[in-house]
């Protein structure tokens, strides 16, 4: 998961909500994080990920 946060005002309730989302796993899954300016205006975070599925 790779995180851009447009500051660092967000990071508690993010962490907050990634620990609540992965509660169930046995681990977190691997996460960046890089502050930026985002494109467009009024947009406080963009989130990219991928994910595997077991057979």
């Amino acid at each position: 998961m790779h995180l851009l946060p447009q500051g660092r005002g967000d990071f508690a309730t993010f962490n907050r909500v990634y620990r609540e989302f992965f509660a169930d796993c046995p681990q977190f899954p691997a996460r960046t994080t890089v502050v930026t300016q985002l494109v467009r205006d009024g947009v406080r975070v963009e989130i990219d990920g991928v994910a595997a599925v077991g057979r």
